[in-house]
């Protein structure tokens, strides 16, 4: 239980960590503790179930895809009700949700961990006033029909829900198998049931930092000492992606890293970082000239540079097309300052700064990246 006291937080854009189950337990045991700030940390029994992992770390069964969509389910009667407004559940839609926000609220801009419910109910009164159903469940993992989770209060209300790792463009490591009989001392081996995202030059650690060209969702990988091709089932000599089968994988580079069951795939160019036109922000006090860079694409967050965020985002992502820069500061160029509040007030004469003024952003919006 120690591991849900020291939980960190969540990362929310494209690049996810080498290990989602990880990092799906953390977020989990972070939103499921019941405290307020000064209390004693008091575990929620519903907890418990997370101590078991299978041998290769999964934590319970998750939803992984698009959580940016919701499917409305079939209407019915909660049927007996206290009061004047009958209340309705919607059940075998999809609704993605967080502990804070309903499904149309969390697919708009997620705060937190999401969760994804195949169930929904709704009332003029709330969902209360039926006699078979409160909403006063802890947290959707331990939502059920007769006790279902309600993000805001009970007017919305879920359960049948699951964790969701909501994107196609962040890497999970599928399960580790031999690829069998083998030339030379070093076995190959293969990682099923995966998601790796790569391109045409590059592999999947590469590809998620900073991918260039098409990108391409595959399910399975492979990788040797000596290579894939040293397994005598294999070969990487596969034209593209999309032709890939395991017995003739794809290699971007080489045969050390191979793959396939391969789809392309769009990871958002919006997420991309792109490097402007270099140009003098012109008259500047000190003996450092400061620069703008402008026309390229700058992922930010409110306490992240686009260095940063790209790597590992931590809160709401936004788009920048032009940043700054100088040795002593932006603030150093007579033009402009890094006083603006937020990532879209700022202008070129008041900037963003995430950290301080060496770092400077505007022409900003927020985006979504691969959520």
């Amino acid at each position: 239980m120690l591991a849900f006291i020291s939980a960190v937080g969540v990362v929310q854009c494209a690049a996810f960590e080498e290990d989602p189950a990880v990092s799906l337990l953390q977020t989990y045991a972070k939103e499921v503790v019941n405290y307020t700030d000064g209390d004693d940390l008091v575990l929620d029994a519903s907890a418990e179930e997370f101590e078991e992992l299978n041998e290769f770390g999964e934590v319970h069964e998750h939803y992984a895809g698009n959580c940016k969509e919701s499917t409305e389910g079939v209407k019915k009667s909660l049927g007996s009700y206290n009061g004047r407004y009958e209340a309705w559940e919607w059940v075998g839609g999809n609704y993605p949700i967080t502990m804070k926000q309903n499904h149309e609220q969390a697919i708009a801009a997620p705060d937190g961990q999401v969760y994804i419910c195949k169930a929904r109910a709704g009332g003029g009164w709330g969902v209360h006033q039926a006699k078979c159903c409160q909403c006063k469940a802890k947290n959707p993992l331990a939502a059920t029909r007769n006790n279902m989770f309600a993000p805001k209060n009970g007017y919305r209300c879920y359960y049948d829900c699951q964790l969701a790792t909501c994107s196609t463009c962040g890497n999970k490591e599928g399960r580790k198998k031999s690829l069998g009989a083998h030339n030379g001392p070093h076995e190959a081996f293969e990682w099923i049931g995966g998601n790796y995202i790569i391109t045409r030059n590059q592999n999947h650690e590469q590809a998620i930092v900073a991918p260039t060209g098409q990108q391409y969702s595959c399910k399975q990988r492979a990788g040797g000492g000596w290579g894939v091709h040293q397994a005598k089932c294999c070969g990487c000599k596969a034209g593209s992606p999309e032709a890939a089968t395991r017995n003739n994988m794809f290699a971007p580079k080489n045969g050390y890293r191979c793959y396939y069951d391969c789809t392309p795939v769009d990871c958002g160019a919006q997420c991309k970082i792109e490097e402007g036109v270099k140009k003098s922000l012109g008259a500047h006090n000190g003996p450092h000239e400061a620069f703008e860079f402008v026309g390229g694409n700058y992922i930010i967050t409110a306490n992240q540079n686009h260095e940063q965020a790209v790597v590992s985002p931590s809160g709401e992502t936004f788009a920048c097309k032009q940043r700054a820069s100088g040795g002593w500061g932006v603030h150093q160029a007579k033009c402009c300052q890094c006083k603006a509040r937020d990532p879209l007030s700022a202008t070129r004469n008041n900037m963003f700064a995430p950290k301080n003024g060496y770092r400077c952003y505007y022409d900003c919006k927020r985006v979504t990246c691969g959520r």
